[in-house]
C-alpha cells in the first residue's frame, strides 16, 4: 500500500467498531504513518517488535550471511527490525528527532486558539524577537529544515 491509502482504510475502519485495523511491514529509515503508529502510543495502536533472531528456524548460517550480503542499514531493518537512521536527506534524522524533542518554543507570540489549546500546561519557551529586542548574536545559523512528520510534545 501508499503512503496515502492509510486514511483511506482508517476512514473505512471507523464506519463501526467492530473493525479493526492491522498494520504490518519491516521497519525502515522513513518516518512515515507505519513509524508514527509504531512509536506514538497515542495514535492508539500496540506495537511488536519482532527481529529474525527470535525465529526458531534462525541459524547462525543465516546470521552470517545476513551479515555478509547486507548493509548495516538493511542488516538494522531487515534483520534487527529497526527503524534505524533516516536514508534521505542532509541532516541525520536522529539527531533532528532529538533536538524536536528538546524544547517547547515559539517565535512567534501564541494565538488565542494555541493559548486555549495548552491551558494548564506549561507554555513554551518564547523566542520573539524585533528591532526593538533583537536576537542574540550567534554564528550558528539554521537554514531550511524540514520535518515530514508532526511534531509531539512532551508536556
Amino acid at each position: 500500500m501508499g503512503e496515502g491509502d492509510y486514511g483511506t482504510v482508517s476512514a473505512i475502519a471507523n464506519e463501526r467498531p467492530d473493525i479493526g485495523v492491522t498494520v504490518s511491514s519491516t521497519p525502515t529509515g522513513r518516518r512515515s504513518t507505519f513509524y508514527e503508529l509504531c512509536c506514538f502510543p497515542e495514535r492508539g495502536y500496540t506495537s511488536w517488535h519482532i527481529p529474525s533472531q527470535r525465529s526458531p528456524l534462525w541459524t547462525e548460517d543465516m546470521e552470517a550471511r545476513a551479515r555478509a550480503e547486507l548493509t548495516q542499514q538493511e542488516y538494522e531493518h531487515e534483520v534487527l527490525a529497526e527503524f534505524g537512521t533516516e536514508e534521505l536527506g542532509v541532516f541525520n534524522k536522529e539527531d533532528i528527532d532529538k533536538a524536536a524533542r528538546q524544547l517547547w518554543y515559539t517565535y512567534e507570540l501564541l494565538n488565542k486558539m494555541q493559548e486555549r489549546s495548552i491551558e494548564g500546561q506549561q507554555p513554551p519557551l518564547s523566542f520573539v524577537f524585533s528591532r526593538e529586542n533583537p536576537a542574540p548574536q550567534s554564528l550558528l545559523r539554521t537554514v531550511g529544515v524540514e520535518i515530514s512528520a508532526p511534531l509531539q510534545s512532551n508536556l
